[in-house]
């Protein structure tokens, strides 16, 4: 009975703790054109911190190519001169802490407003930036957590039933 009750409380802490890991930091990068030739770039940890000793490349958009890798500053915040061509920022924190975007860019065809728009609220994840991302291992947790109650409430019903079932089974 208590070996059940035991295992079923490990199961649910365990799944706490899984989603409160998964959901522990993320990575943030925020992207701006700061209207005079420069970009202004601003990482760091859904925690509050910087992004200390992160490394940030900025790419040819096409190609792939480096333009321009550096690593962030403890504040976590640099201005860079905007590349002439399309390009990606991407931060690297390591261990699959990487967030890439599209910089603003002003270029033939483009309208630089509207791209500095989509560019005005920074995004976090390990990977994509996606706030259905930054769920998943919530939800996924949240399942978890209602199939051990689940488990529970029917292995005590089960118990009892069995119990009941030998009882009466032992009875002449």
């Amino acid at each position: 009975m208590s070996f059940y009750r035991n295992l079923m409380s490990f199961l649910l802490l365990a799944c706490v703790l899984a989603a409160s890991r998964a959901y522990a930091h993320t990575v943030e990068l925020f992207i701006e054109d700061n209207g005079d030739g420069t970009i202004y770039i601003e990482a760091g940890v859904s925690t509050g911190g910087p992004a200390v000793g992160a490394r940030v490349t900025i790419r040819d958009k096409e190609t792939t190519q480096p333009l321009l890798t550096f690593p962030m500053p403890d504040s976590g915040k640099i201005n860079v001169p905007m590349p002439k061509i399309p390009y990606t920022v991407t931060l690297d924190m390591g261990v699959g802490h990487v967030v890439t975007k599209s910089g603003p860019f002003k270029g033939a065809g483009e309208n630089r407003n509207a791209v500095a728009a989509s560019q005005s609220r920074p995004t976090s994840s390990h990977s994509s930036g996606t706030t259905a991302n930054r769920l998943i291992p919530l939800f996924a947790a949240a399942i978890l957590i209602c199939v051990t109650i689940l488990l529970l409430a029917f292995s005590a019903r089960i118990r009892r039933k069995s119990e009941e079932f030998l009882r009466k089974k032992a009875r002449p």
